[in-house]
C-alpha cells in the first residue's frame, strides 16, 4: 500500500513574496469510477450507514496518527476502536463529508488522496502556527467585523494564525499586514487525511489517519 506521499505535492505549492499560496485542488472528476465512489461515500456517510460503510473500506484500512513513533493501527478491529461508527457521539461521518468536501488530489490512477490542503502544505511551515485560506479574495478586515475596514483581499495563502474571536473571526498575519478573517474561510492542515486505492473488487478507503496530539 502507498501511504504518506505528500512529498512529491510539495513541488506544487506556489511560493509568492509575502508567503505560500496553496490553490485549491479537486482532481475527483479525472476518473469516473473514482467520482462515483465518492458520492457513494458520501452519501453512506450522510446517512450514518456503518455495514455500508464498511464495505468500501479495506480490509486492512489503516488508521492512527501516522506518526512513525505511535502504534500502527490497522484492520476493522482498531478502526472501530478509534473511530467507533455505531456510536451516536462519532465523529466519523462529519469527518468523511468535511474531508471529501475539501478535494482529493490523483496521486497516479489507482490512488486519491484528501484533503488537498493536508498533502500541499509547505514541510518546512508549521501547521500549528500557519493555516491555509480556502476561499478566494477573502478580505482582511482591520477589526472582527463585517463593517470593518478592509486592509487587502487573500486567495488561497498560507497565513500566520494570531489568535480568534469568539470562533467567527481568526486573527491573522499576512506579510506585513494583520487583521481579521472569517472563521469559515480558513482552515488548518492539522486535520484527518484520507487515502483512497482501486483494488480488485473496486475503490476502498484504504487509510483515515488523525492528527498526532500536540
Amino acid at each position: 500500500m502507498i501511504l504518506l506521499l505528500a512529498a512529491s505535492l510539495l513541488l506544487q505549492v506556489q511560493q509568492q513574496q509575502s508567503g505560500y499560496r496553496i490553490a485549491p485542488v479537486d482532481d475527483t472528476t479525472r476518473d469516473r469510477t473514482y467520482e462515483n465512489f465518492v458520492k457513494k461515500l458520501n452519501k453512506v456517510a450522510v446517512k450514518r450507514d456503518v455495514k455500508a460503510f464498511r464495505k468500501l473500506c479495506a480490509d486492512d484500512i489503516v488508521t492512527g496518527t501516522g506518526r512513525k513513533t505511535d502504534p500502527e493501527e490497522k484492520g476493522w478491529k482498531a478502526f472501530e476502536e478509534r473511530w467507533k461508527p455505531a456510536s451516536p457521539d462519532t465523529e466519523l461521518w462529519e469527518t468523511i463529508t468535511d474531508v471529501l468536501s475539501l478535494g482529493s488530489v490523483r496521486m497516479h490512477p489507482r490512488l486519491y488522496v484528501a484533503p488537498y490542503l493536508v498533502w500541499k502544505f509547505p514541510n518546512n511551515l508549521s501547521p500549528r502556527r500557519y493555516w491555509v485560506m480556502v476561499r478566494d479574495q477573502v478580505p482582511l478586515r482591520e477589526t472582527p467585523d463585517r463593517d470593518g475596514r478592509q486592509i487587502a483581499a487573500l486567495s488561497f495563502d498560507v497565513v500566520e494564525v494570531i489568535g480568534q474571536e469568539a470562533g467567527e473571526w481568526v486573527h491573522i498575519r499576512s506579510g506585513s499586514r494583520r487583521g481579521y478573517v472569517p472563521a469559515n474561510t480558513i482552515r488548518s492542515s492539522i486535520t484527518a487525511r484520507a487515502q483512497f486505492a482501486q483494488e480488485d473488487q473496486g475503490w476502498r478507503l484504504v487509510a483515515l489517519e488523525v492528527p498526532p496530539p500536540e
